[in-house]
């Protein structure tokens, strides 16, 4: 790409949106956690639906069971530690928690994105270290939900 044909005011204002818009990084080296417990089996998925929103997912608990400190497991790769699901409730959990272990995040349904939007398409909770993986229903409430 050359900006030979543009005047000084057009090729400032294009480098300008071309650096703002390359300057989105979601990675934070600082934030990695550990990766996904790969040998770890998932013993039974429980009616506790997950709705992925623009900058968040909602979880509605519809059980009488509670999960407190729990690790929370998005799309075997993202996870989110110390999540309290109470029993009967529903709790948000906003995207830019959720990590990775380089430290990247998912990228939400943001209005001024740079990237595509990161389905989220499996959850997963981890009681504890040596427990199994309980599995979340995920609900995808419209048709093209990711626009």
């Amino acid at each position: 790409m050359t900006l030979a044909g543009y005047t000084p005011p057009m090729r400032f204002a294009s480098l300008a949106c071309l650096v703002l818009c390359g300057c989105v990084n979601t990675v934070d080296l600082a934030k990695a956690t550990r990766p996904y417990p790969v040998g770890r089996p998932q013993a039974t998925v429980e009616q506790v639906q997950v709705v992925q929103e623009d900058e968040s997912i909602r979880i509605t608990n519809g059980t009488a069971q509670s999960w407190n400190g729990a690790s929370l497991w998005v799309n075997r790769r993202f996870v989110k530690d110390g999540v309290t699901i109470p029993a009967g409730a529903t709790i948000q959990v906003p995207m830019s928690e959720l990590r990775d272990q380089w430290g990247e995040q998912p990228y939400p349904r943001a209005l001024f994105r740079s990237r595509q939007p990161t389905p989220i398409v499996l959850v997963q909770v981890e009681p504890a270290p040596d427990q199994p993986l309980i599995g979340l229903v995920v609900v995808t409430p419209r048709i093209n939900a990711l626009r």
